[in-house]
Formats: structure tokens, sequence, C-alpha cells
């Protein structure tokens, strides 16, 4: 049976719980939520340098194989033209 004199009240900012005694007036019992390590700004830019670097390399490549394709299709395009002379 739950204890209806006792309110579980979480911290819209923190999200840290407590149980407070309505009758008592008193805490109960205190949870506090550990919150995720915030990164520093260094470790952000550095990831973000990481994600620009591996853009570029992956544009490059993309860029490389259309160059490899549109050599191949003007070849095989040259070719039909001289077969068709």
């Amino acid at each position: 049976m739950v204890d209806k004199k006792i309110i579980k009240i979480e911290c819209p900012v923190c999200g840290s719980i407590i149980w407070f005694d309505k009758d008592a007036e008193i805490i109960v019992k205190h949870e506090k939520v550990e919150k995720k390590k915030a990164h520093s700004l260094e470790e952000l830019l550095e990831k973000e340098k990481r994600k620009a670097e591996e853009f570029e390399k992956k544009f490059e490549s993309v860029a490389e194989l259309q160059k490899e394709k549109k050599k191949e299709i003007e070849e095989k395009f040259k070719k039909k033209i001289k077969e068709v002379e």
C-alpha cells in the first residue's frame, strides 16, 4: 500500500528526487541524480574539427569517383562515335 502522507517531488532543473512527509513536515529521503559530464568547449571544437575532416575526405573520394566515371563514359562515347563513323 502506498503511504499517502509521503509526497515524491522531482526537481525539473537537476532531476533530483525528494520524498517529503506531509504530517511530520520533514524530508524522508533525498536522491541526487548524477548529471552527465559536460564537455568542454575545446573537446566540442575538436570533435567538430574531426567531423569536418572526415566529411572532406568523403567528399574528395566521391569527387574522385565521379571523375573516373566521367572519364570512362567519355572513352565509351568516343569509342561508339568511331564505330558509327
